[in-house]
């Protein structure tokens, strides 16, 4: 290569582009081989439920996931087109008629009709009840039973049963169409069936449609259900105007009953109190006020008499307001205060043996006794004054009581005249309210022509209604798309194949080390040339740098290619890389370790006389079962002769002693050997083997099987360095991963 690539025929270069990749290709690996066989074994339940493309689904869009299975949507596309289009051409031809009425206000003949009789005009309620009694068995019993309705709907039953989907349906349950010409209720049924009615509150307009395969039923059977209608609807209006003038008069009579009966008692009431209105029941209002007043002057007073009782009763009534008040007590207080101050004084002086402080004491002893019995008479008259206020407080509430009761009960007689004379206004009110609906309902009933119009009637049909080819096309087409894009995004929901390297190596928990794309028999003949750039010599080199290169010294010098099934490319893979390996001027041994269904001899073009099996057997030596390629440092020992004692020669202990002796003269010992799934023998040959490269076809492979392979491999001992991924398509892997590898798509010019 020129510019800046590298001669990866030279030793020196190989180990420059080995060494590009030492930090982060080890660190992966180092992190798969940390996985213990436990998580292994988790990660192959995983993919039962889980779709390997989960973790990849947030990178694409619906039209990349729909691009990787186009072929697949295709077909469903095309199937589902062709289906409605069976469909259209063998689906009966129906025809529809349509009639319209209005439910108008009726026109009022009075100028003062009840407003609440005109707003149920075009109450969508009210139009509910309409369009069901249009839909009725009732209505169409009536109708059903016209010779002309019954003979249409025979020719329609007669014409129904021709069809395909008709047909069909008489061989499960047979149908007699002489029938609808007797039988009114089955003749009621079969139009009910095919008789649609809808409202338009808005417009108060009602639709009253019939599907037919007859145009002349869809025009008359709806023109005849409409008159029906109108003319059950006139009658009903008639007949409930009569209801309701027999009801008036009635109720007319019983208000007027009541109306006298109330007037009678307002009368017997008014002799019986002896009442007249309002003078009594001012008069015993007066005396009311006049004796709460006297009754709270004398409550005033006995609470007064009360306070000055206790006052002079109580320990301090000499200080009392009452005793102070009075004149003999205070002259005697003062006598008492003049004696004390001159007895005290002379007792200053002579003592208490003082003769006239003896007639002082004396004196003032006296003077107490009189002002004791001042006291007593003092408490005895506010006790009878107390009493007297009491007294009369007790008379003053019992006028007050005599009083307030003459009042309420005139009042109560007030209100009850009153409550009497406003139900005697109501009922007269009543009664001549009555008497006009009366009045207005007969007039109506005379002049009622009806409150219901006709809009439209069902014309002819021309053409039929269904199925219609613009929206049969159009609703057939979204079908097909909705149908193919559901299957493709289920379809590749579910893929469960090698698609991703990052899915291959969650699952299989070992890194991904090359893709191996799928290349054409043209394209192969120019990858001969080592030093021509294709995809295939990109592929090979970052294999063979990833597998053998980045293990520095300590790189396995035998590595075994196998696969979980046949045809995944191990075989061609194992070639491809030796003869890379071999023009990079390594010496190279390919071993066919496939002793049952040999393929080296074909895939080559060669003859051999003896191989591996000859040599297991001991009948040959080395270099008797050696073969050149054709290319200088590139050896091949082909299987031999098929047999089906492979895994007892594999097991016997000529392939180590193949081994040790290979290695003493090649640089990489290559072994392709059979399918895991298929023969025990490429366990056997991983324990002998330095590493194992796995192969695995890209979208072939199930993720599963690579997963359940790989972990068998690790639990027999045997050292995954990596997994190849076999006939990448290149355009296609963009699809399912962000990948910018240098394997699959090499420039023409390298700079």
């Amino acid at each position: 290569m020129k510019g800046k690539g590298y001669d990866l025929t030279s030793h020196n270069d190989i180990e420059r582009a080995a060494a590009l990749l030492n930090h982060e290709v080890p660190a992966r690996r180092q992190h798969f081989r940390s996985t213990s066989p436990e998580r292994g074994l988790v990660a192959v339940a995983e993919t039962l439920t889980t779709s390997p493309l989960d973790d990849e689904a947030d990178k694409f869009g619906l039209l990349s996931r729909l691009r990787r299975h186009k072929l697949f949507f295709c077909g469903i596309f095309l199937l589902t087109l062709g289906v409605m289009g069976a469909i259209y051409f063998v689906a009966p031809r129906t025809y529809q008629g349509q009639a319209s009425i209005i439910l108008a206000a009726a026109e009022p003949v009075l100028r003062d009709m009840d407003p609440v009789v005109e707003q149920r005009h075009g109450d969508p309620a009210d139009l509910q009840s309409q369009a069901l009694v249009l839909h009725s068995l009732n209505l169409l019993q009536g109708i059903g039973v016209q010779p002309e309705i019954a003979t249409l709907i025979k020719r329609e039953c007669q014409t129904r049963k021709g069809e395909p989907l008709g047909r069909f349906r008489e061989i499960i349950t047979p149908s007699d169409c002489d029938r609808y010409e007797t039988d009114k209720v089955a003749a009621a049924e079969y139009l009910q069936s095919h008789l649609s009615v809808s409202e338009d509150g808005r417009s108060r307009v009602i639709n009253v449609a019939y599907t037919s395969p007859i145009p002349e039923s869809a025009s008359i059977i709806p023109n005849s259900v409409v008159k029906a209608y109108l003319a059950a609807r006139l009658e009903d209006q008639l007949n409930s105007r009569l209801v309701a003038v027999s009801w008036l008069r009635s109720e007319i009579a019983r208000v007027s009953g009541d109306l006298t009966e109330t007037e009678a008692r307002i009368v017997a009431f008014q002799r019986q109190h002896d009442l007249m209105r309002g003078e009594t029941s001012s008069l015993d209002a007066e005396q009311l006020t006049l004796a709460d007043r006297e009754l709270a002057g004398a409550r005033a007073a006995q609470s007064e008499a009360a306070a000055q009782l206790a006052q002079v009763t109580g320990g301090a009534a000499e200080n009392a307001p009452v005793t102070l008040q009075n004149r003999a007590i205070n002259d005697i207080k003062q006598d008492l205060s003049r004696v004390a101050s001159q007895a005290a004084a002379l007792e200053s002086i002579h003592g208490n043996a003082y003769p006239q402080l003896v007639a002082l004491r004396q004196q003032e002893a006296a003077l107490n006794v009189r002002l004791n019995r001042e006291m007593a008479r003092v408490a005895a008259s506010l006790r009878q004054a107390h009493a007297a206020t009491t007294a009369k407080v007790a008379t003053l509430e019992r006028q007050f009581g005599e009083a307030k009761r003459r009042v309420t009960a005139a009042t109560n007689a007030q209100t009850e005249i009153a409550s009497l004379q406003r139900h005697a206004d109501v009922q007269h009110e009543l009664y001549v309210d009555l008497r006009k609906k009366v009045d207005a309902l007969e007039i109506e009933r005379r002049v009622l022509t009806g409150n219901t119009r006709v809009v439209s009637d069902a014309q002819y049909p021309n053409a039929p209604a269904s199925p219609r080819k613009l929206s049969f096309a159009l609703g057939g087409l979204m079908l097909a798309v909705a149908s193919a894009a559901g299957a493709t995004l289920m379809l590749d929901r579910g893929d469960r194949t090698v698609r991703t390297k990052r899915s291959l190596e969650r699952v299989a928990g070992v890194p991904v080390l090359g893709h191996i794309p799928a290349l054409r028999p043209s394209k192969l003949a120019s990858c001969r040339k080592v030093m021509t750039p294709c995809a295939l010599q990109e592929a090979a080199r970052q294999l063979f740098a990833n597998c053998v290169l980045m293990y520095g010294e300590n790189r396995p010098r035998s590595i075994l290619v196998t696969s979980a099934v046949p045809k995944d490319g191990k075989t061609f893979v194992t070639l491809a890389l030796a003869q890379f390996v071999a023009r990079s001027g390594r010496q190279v041994l390919v071993v066919e370790g496939d002793l049952r269904r040999p393929d080296f001899e074909r895939a080559l073009s060669i003859k051999a006389t003896k191989g591996l099996s000859d040599y297991l057997r001991g009948e040959a030596k080395l270099e008797e079962v050696l073969l050149p390629e054709g290319i200088p440092e590139l050896d091949i020992i082909v299987a031999g002769t098929p047999t089906y004692d492979s895994t007892e020669l594999i097991s016997n202990g000529r392939v180590a002693d193949l081994l040790s002796s290979a290695h003493d003269r090649y640089d990489l010992i290559l072994m392709d050997g059979p399918p895991t799934e298929v023969l025990a023998d490429s366990y056997l040959l991983a324990k002998k083997i330095d590493g194992v490269l796995f192969c695995v076809r890209w979208g072939i492979s199930d993720m599963r099987t690579v997963s359940q392979a790989v972990h068998e491999l690790t639990t027999h001992g045997a050292s995954v360095l990596g997994l190849a991924i076999d006939r990448v398509v290149a355009r296609q892997l963009p699809l399912y991963e962000k990948y910018e590898g240098y394997g699959l798509q090499y420039p023409s010019q390298l700079g």
